[in-house]
């Protein structure tokens, strides 16, 4: 009986200890609170970023990454300098492109091309003109024109759509500066070169100068370039106003980029109108603009979902100058500002948590498929130790309010309240301790941190901080506060280009070009297992790669130094429209990329090696 009961007690007394194990590992499990930020504080000056604001190029402001503002390039290009005669091939086009916007990534700016064929002289008699050699000049509308223009928009396509270093294109090849006016492109033009862009674009998003004409009528994913951008008197001139907010245009900056040009002029006309830019009736100082018209500056911006306006620089030593060129760059284009965030850490081989909410306060949406990572960052360095992309998350969803009312100042539909949640699992392999959590967004090209979130817990290399996270350790061992970064001062971003464009690639070891020539519009496929080889010519650091399938299809990334023995990248992960990544981050000459067998055919449009412009070895 005596032995009966003490089997009893020892069995109570284990229960109990297993009761207090949980218990302690629950209280350990407890360490792990969520943080949380409510009221998180914005950025609160202009904030440069990539792919909108105020534009440069035509004022001076080239490829010079310490100008505050700056992160988009205009560039004319004359035609005869990218075709001499219609035995040109698009290499030309493309060694061009590389001297011309060399400096763009490093320096984490982007161009918006235009070809041209005449330029104007101030006096309009000497007017300079750059067809090519085997046209006619001042030829406009002859089939020979005609042919040749479509076969550039083809170059162009071949070149650009799947060139990082290119943000928009304006369709120039027409009329006086390429503005498409002395003379208006004709109704058969228009529909030619339409035709043209839609077989040969699918990346990039093409903008025309006047929206009364066919092509931004009836194509959706055609926008503007508006010169003299804040002058309502230009867009009565054009056709109405009301051709980009009535109901019929009134949703085409959801598919298509404005953008638009301001040189602070007022030109007159015989009947005495004048375009009179933010209502100045007379030519003015870009400082006068910023110091007295921000309403209007934000109007504009606003009413028309404007992404860029090339304009002069006021003068930024002046605080009332600057305080308004801050207002026009953040209106113009995306501007996320978080409203709350909240995080846990957790053990190695465990889960962390992570949650935001965002909302947009631009004027329009950033017009790319940017994912979003989350960084743990070392507390003293303030250096990447690991990162976690997180799926089906893209910053290139996020829009702005719609229809603004300028009596209230205010959007009529305010922009919507995003929540990105997602549990994360952390590396059995990662050290303890406590870490800096921060999440970025990611270049397409290269996928390394490229934008900003518009916070004022910024850390160089594009890192927006929530605060301290803790790893297999307790709160009470965080460090000191978190010193920040002024963003406007930092210059360390940057992205990578396209190595593999008209790179020889082989396909189940027969040759295929065509999956890197550029050419959107190809299809390759093949039943079974397939195996395709690119072959980029030396060592490169290569950083990433994109697959553009039709449909989605398994497959694994492998690279090479010298062709013979291959290494797995890392995990592939899916973006918008069956864009497949993956991250590689090493030096390599040759990418392989295995296709699963399955039951149908993958289908691959075109194949982006992204990486260094610099080889790292022979």
């Amino acid at each position: 009986m005596r032995h009966r009961l003490i089997r009893v007690l020892l069995l109570i007394f284990a229960a109990l200890l297993t009761l207090s194990a949980a218990s302690c590992a629950k209280k350990t499990e407890e360490v792990y609170d969520m943080y949380t930020i409510t009221s998180p504080e914005p950025y609160p000056y202009g904030l440069k970023n990539p792919m909108k604001g105020i534009r440069g190029g035509d004022y001076g402001y080239g490829f010079v990454n310490d100008i505050f503002y700056t992160s988009l390039v205009k560039c004319y290009i004359r035609w005869c300098d990218i075709e001499q005669s219609a035995d040109d091939g698009v290499e030309k086009l493309i060694e061009y492109s590389n001297i011309r916007f060399a400096p763009a990534a490093g320096k984490n700016m982007k161009v918006i091309p235009r070809v041209f064929c005449i330029w104007p002289g101030a006096d309009r008699d000497s007017d300079e003109l750059y067809w090519p050699g085997d046209l006619e000049p001042y030829d406009f509308e002859s089939p020979e024109f005609m042919a040749r223009a479509v076969a550039m928009i083809e170059k162009m396509a071949q070149a650009w759509d799947n060139d990082p270093r290119v943000a928009y294109i304006e369709l120039g090849l027409i009329g006086w500066w390429g503005e498409h006016h002395t003379p208006t492109p004709t109704a058969e033009m228009q529909a030619a070169l339409e035709e043209a862009v839609q077989r040969c674009f699918k990346n990039k998003l093409i903008m025309v100068r006047y929206p009364k004409l066919d092509w931004f009528t009836n194509n959706e994913n055609f926008g503007l370039y508006w010169d003299e951008w804040g002058s309502e008197m230009q867009w009565n001139v054009w056709d109405n106003i009301s051709m980009v907010t009535n109901r019929m245009y009134q949703d085409r900056w959801k598919t298509a980029v404005f953008g638009g040009e301001n040189t602070c002029n007022c030109y007159g006309f015989a009947d005495g109108g004048h375009f009179k830019t933010y209502g100045f009736d007379y030519p003015f100082h870009p400082n006068e603009g910023f110091l007295h018209k921000t309403d209007n500056i934000i109007y504009y911006a606003r009413m028309t979902h404007t992404n860029h306006v090339g304009t002069p620089y006021g003068d930024l030593s002046n605080p009332g100058v600057k305080a308004g060129m801050d207002i026009m760059q953040n209106v113009l284009g995306y501007h996320f500002v978080i409203q709350r965030a909240a995080w846990r850490g957790g053990q190695p081989g465990g889960t962390a948590r992570l949650e935001f909410d965002l909302i947009n306060e631009g004027s329009s949406q950033l017009y790319a498929d940017w994912p979003v990572a989350f960084y743990l960052l070392d507390s003293e360095t303030r250096q990447p130790v690991w990162r976690y992309i997180l799926p089906g998350v893209s910053a290139g969803d996020w829009m702005p309010g719609e229809r603004w009312v300028k009596k209230d100042n205010a959007w009529r539909d305010p922009a919507p309240l995003y929540t990105v949640e997602a549990d994360i699992p952390l590396p059995a392999e990662l050290a303890k301790g406590s870490y800096i959590a921060a999440i970025t967004m990611l270049e397409p090209a290269g996928l390394e941190p490229a934008a900003r979130f518009a916070m004022a817990s910024y850390i160089n290399g594009g890192f927006t901080a929530l605060g301290y996270i803790n790893i297999g350790v307790s709160a009470e061992d965080n460090p000191a506060a978190i010193i920040y970064d002024d963003p406007q001062l930092d210059d360390s971003l940057s992205y990578s280009v396209n190595l593999a464009l008209m790179r020889p690639v082989t396909a189940n070891g027969v040759p295929s070009d065509a999956l890197a020539d550029g050419r959107t519009n190809n299809r390759w496929s093949a039943d079974g297992k397939q195996t395709v080889i690119i072959d980029l010519g030396n060592v490169f650091t290569v950083k990433s790669v994109e697959i553009l399938f039709e449909g989605r299809a398994d497959y694994e990334v492998f690279i090479s130094a010298d062709g013979a023995s291959y290494t797995p990248a890392d995990t592939p992960f899916w973006g918008r429209n069956d864009v497949g990544r993956v991250y590689v981050d090493n030096p390599a000459r040759y990418v392989r990329i295995e296709l699963a067998s399955g039951d149908g055919a993958a289908v691959i449009k075109n194949i982006n090696v992204y990486g260094n412009e610099y080889t790292t070895g022979n």
